[in-house]
C-alpha cells in the first residue's frame, strides 16, 4: 500500500535487499461514489521473522474533480487531489527524556494532466518525532516533492525536484538500517543497471535530510535518417544532483525542558556541501536483424565521506564507459557481451578561473581507483542461461588489492519458477534498489536461490 508518493506511506518488500515493512493489521477502503476513493489502515510493521514494537495508524483520500463535477467531465485538463495522514504509537520508556509517544504526519498532493504534460507536486509535515536517526532532538521534519513529464511520440522529457528535512519516520524510534520505516521518500537519481554504475558508487536518499533534482531528455531517430540507420536509434541524456540544506546548528541539545532540543534551524533552503551528481548519456542502435548495441558514458561524483558516513574518505569522481553488444544466433540462441571500465579522476576539467583545460586527469588514489569489467552471456529461451563475469580492480594504488571478481553464474527458468545457481566471488560494497541500499559483505562460494511467483 503507498499514500501518494509515499512521503508518509508505503508498505512493500524488496527480498533482494532483504527489506519487509509490509502491514500485519486490516485495511478498508471505501469509495461513495465515482471518482472518491478512501483508504484506512491499522496494524503492525513486520521486520523479519517479527512484528515491530509500535503501531501504525492512517487514512488517505483521493479525489477526481473531473468524475465528481459533472461539468468538469469533458474537459482536457484532469484534476486530482489527495490527502493523506498516518499516526504512530510507540510508549515512551526513555528514563531522561519525554518522547512524544503519539507522532502524526500528514500530507496533501495534486496531480494536473493535460495532453502530452503530467504535472504531480506534493508536500508533507510530520511533528516532533525524537529518534535515533536525528539525534533524539525535537525538531519538525517537512518535505516536498515535484514531478514533471513531457511525452509525445519518440520525444520524451522529465524534471523532478525534493527537499526533505529531518523525514525519517519509523514505527520503532531506536531502529536503524531499512528495518521499519514507516514512508518512502523517492530518490531523483538515475537508477543504474551496468554493473560497476550499479554497485560501486550508488546513492540512496539520506532520511536526515537533502535537496535533489533530476532531468532527463529521450530522443528516438527514425529509420533511415542520420543516426537511425536501417533500423533506428535511440539517445537517453540524463542530469541528477544532490546538495545538503541550508543548517545552522542551534547547539541546545542540553536545554531544558527537553522539547528545546531542536539541534539546528534550517529555512528549508539549498546548502553548499554537494552529496552526489551523475551525468550519464546511452546510446542503442540496431546495427542488423541480428545485432543490437548499447554504448553508455556515466560521470559520477560521490561524497563519500556524507553517504557512508567514512571519515576521511572525501568525495570520489568516476568515469564509467560501458558496451554492450546483443547477437541473436538464430531463434531462441542469444549471445551478449559486456565491457565496462571505470577510472577515477578526471576525464575532462575545465578550470574557468584559471581558463584552462585538462584532459585524462587521473587519480587512482581515490577509493579503489580504476575497475574493468567483462561479461559473457548466453541463453537458450526459454528456459536457459549460462555467464560468466569479472570485475578486476585493475587500478587499485595499493597492489596487493588488484583483485578479480569472478562469477559463473546458471539460470533457469519453468512457467513461474526460476532457479539460479552462482559461483565465484562477491566484492564487498553497497546493493541498492530504488534508492534503497544495504551492506553486502565480501564472500567466496556458492549461492543457490529459487524465486517463483504465485
Amino acid at each position: 500500500e503507498q499514500f501518494g508518493s509515499g512521503l508518509i506511506f508505503r508498505a512493500y518488500e524488496a527480498p533482494n535487499l532483504g527489506y519487509d515493512n509490509m502491514m500485519d493489521g486490516v485495511r478498508l477502503k471505501f469509495s461513495p461514489k465515482q471518482g472518491i476513493d478512501i483508504k484506512g489502515i491499522i496494524g503492525k510493521q513486520r521486520i523479519f521473522w517479527d512484528k515491530g514494537e509500535g503501531v501504525v495508524r492512517g487514512i488517505d483520500g483521493e479525489f477526481k474533480l473531473n468524475n465528481i463535477i459533472k461539468r468538469w467531465e469533458e474537459n482536457k485538463t484532469k484534476i486530482t487531489l489527495g490527502a493523506s495522514f498516518i499516526s504512530k504509537y510507540q510508549k515512551d520508556n526513555d528514563p531522561e527524556l519525554n518522547l512524544p509517544q503519539n507522532v502524526g504526519a500528514y500530507a496533501i498532493r495534486t496531480q494536473l494532466t493535460r495532453g502530452k504534460v503530467n504535472l504531480k507536486a506534493e508536500y508533507a509535515y510530520k511533528i516532533n518525532d525524537p529518534s535515533a536517526d536525528n539525534g533524539l532532538i525535537y525538531k519538525p521534519g517537512q518535505a516536498f516533492y515535484l514531478t514533471s513529464n513531457y511525452s509525445k511520440k519518440g520525444f520524451g522529457a522529465l524534471f523532478e525536484t525534493k527537499i526533505l528535512d529531518n523525514m525519517s519516520f519509523r514505527s520503532d524510534r531506536y531502529a536503524g538500517q531499512n528495518n521499519l520505516l514507516i514512508n518512502y521518500l523517492p530518490t531523483t537519481t538515475r537508477q543504474h543497471t551496468y554493473n560497476l554504475a550499479a554497485t560501486l558508487y550508488p546513492y540512496a536518499t539520506r532520511l536526515q535530510g537533502e535537496m535533489g533534482m533530476q532531468m532527463s531528455i529521450f530522443k528516438k531517430f527514425d529509420k533511415e535518417t542520420k543516426l537511425g540507420g536501417k533500423y533506428g536509434a535511440q539517445l537517453d541524456v540524463n542530469y541528477s544532483l544532490v546538495r545538503g540544506l541550508d543548517e545552522t546548528p542551534l547547539n541546545d541539545v542540553t536545554k531544558e525542558p527537553s522539547a528545546a532540543r531542536l539541534g539546528y534551524s534550517t529555512n528549508f533552503g539549498v546548502g553548499a556541501a554537494k552529496y552526489f551528481r551523475d551525468f550519464n548519456v546511452e546510446f542503442k542502435k540496431k546495427f542488423s536483424k541480428k545485432i543490437k548495441t548499447t554504448f553508455s558514458y556515466v560521470s559520477l561524483l560521490y561524497n563519500m565521506e556524507v553517504i557512508q558516513g567514512l571519515g576521511g574518505t572525501g568525495t570520489i569522481k568516476s568515469n564509467i564507459f560501458i558496451s554492450d553488444i546483443t547477437w541473436n544466433i538464430k531463434p531462441k540462441h542469444t549471445l551478449r557481451f559486456e565491457a565496462q571500465g571505470l577510472v577515477t579522476g578526471d576525464v575532462l576539467e575545465l578550470d574557468f578561473n584559471k581558463n584552462e583545460v585538462s584532459i585524462l586527469n587521473l587519480d587512482n588514489t581515490q577509493d579503489q581507483g580504476h575497475w574493468i569489467m567483462g561479461l559473457a552471456e548466453y541463453t537458450f529461451s526459454p528456459h536457459w542461461s549460462i555467464s560468466a563475469m569479472n570485475q578486476y580492480n585493475v587500478g587499485n594504488s595499493i597492489e596487493s588489492k588488484r583483485a578479480h571478481y569472478w562469477l559463473f553464474a546458471f539460470a533457469y527458468l519453468n512457467k513461474a519458477n526460476r532457479y539460479a545457481l552462482n559461483i565465484g566471488r562477491q566484492r564487498a560494497g553497497l546493493l541498492c534498489v530504488g534508492g534503497v541500499c544495504r551492506v553486502v559483505p565480501a564472500a567466496n562460494g556458492v549461492t543457490l536461490s529459487v524465486t517463483s511467483s504465485f
